[in-house]
């Protein structure tokens, strides 16, 4: 599985990029890596992120989208 090859920080650095476009894809992989995965694996990868974390990013992915 990816998360075992070391996705996860990879993709937590993307999640806190200062470019809007790489955040938005970053928390779309994320989506995408979570869609089938066990609780655990969910759990996992939340509390690397952080509940705020992806609180702020859906705002900020939302507010771009805006303009």
């Amino acid at each position: 599985m990816l998360l075992e090859k070391g996705l996860l920080p990879r993709l937590v650095q993307l999640l806190h990029s200062g470019e809007a476009n790489l955040r938005l894809n970053a928390l779309w992989a994320t989506k995408n890596l979570l869609y089938h995965a066990s609780s655990e694996i969910k759990r996992r990868v939340m509390n690397t992120i952080g509940w705020p974390d992806l609180a702020l990013l859906v705002f900020l992915a939302l507010d771009a989208a805006r303009y």
